[in-house]
């Protein structure tokens, strides 16, 4: 009997500190999201209004993501019954990739400007 109510004990205990665990390192992602966001330059309307100029479509999804160091905007846009993907640097507003460019570019309508 005494056994059983060590393991039972050693379980608590394992889940207690790995739940800890897991509130800390939740806390420091938020943290770390939080001053990420801080130096977004620009709305969510902002990206959305770029995102559809860019592709002459009209936004259907939009979010602002952190991803390994970097702060983006993606914006999915339908278009002619079809979709695209547009992501754009939150902190420079600049487009990064457009699923439209690629696109053009097959289809042998991107302009040499």
């Amino acid at each position: 009997m005494k056994s059983r109510r060590i393991i039972v004990v050693s379980a608590l205990a394992i889940a207690a500190s790995t739940a800890a665990f897991a509130a800390r390192s939740r806390d420091g992602n938020e943290a770390d999201e939080a001053v990420a966001y801080e130096q977004v330059k620009m709305t969510l309307a902002d990206a959305i209004g770029l995102a559809e100029r860019q592709t002459g479509g009209k936004a259907v999804e939009a979010k602002l993501e952190q991803e390994h160091g970097t702060v983006s905007f993606e914006v999915e846009i339908m278009k002619d019954r079809a979709f695209q993907k547009v992501t754009i640097d939150a902190r420079t507003g600049q487009v990064v990739t457009s699923n439209a460019d690629r696109d053009q570019e097959e289809d042998g309508e991107h302009d040499d400007d």
